[in-house]
């Protein structure tokens, strides 16, 4: 059996503990974070302190680069009988 497979579900070393503390089971359900803390929080990731800052391109880690799948070549024709890849 693999290892993935041994260690799912009811197997899993964190299973059952606060990773699944989800709706009401989550210690922080129904509170708030107050204006001074939204505030720290907020101000802890600015600038340079921010892991992203700076980052651009393939380095950014939303930067996606997509191909269509269903793309087709078309070829281009002038009145001149001219050939061009377009």
């Amino acid at each position: 059996m693999k290892m993935s497979q041994a260690q799912a579900g009811a197997n899993h070393p964190q299973f059952g503990s606060i990773y699944d503390a989800t709706g009401e089971a989550n210690p922080f359900y129904g509170k708030t974070h107050s204006d001074t803390m939204r505030q720290r929080i907020s101000s802890a990731k600015i600038g340079d302190r921010n892991p992203i800052f700076g980052r651009t391109g393939n380095a950014h880690p939303r930067f996606i680069i997509t191909r269509p799948t269903n793309a087709m070549t078309i070829y281009v024709y002038s009145l001149d009988d001219e050939f061009s890849f377009g």
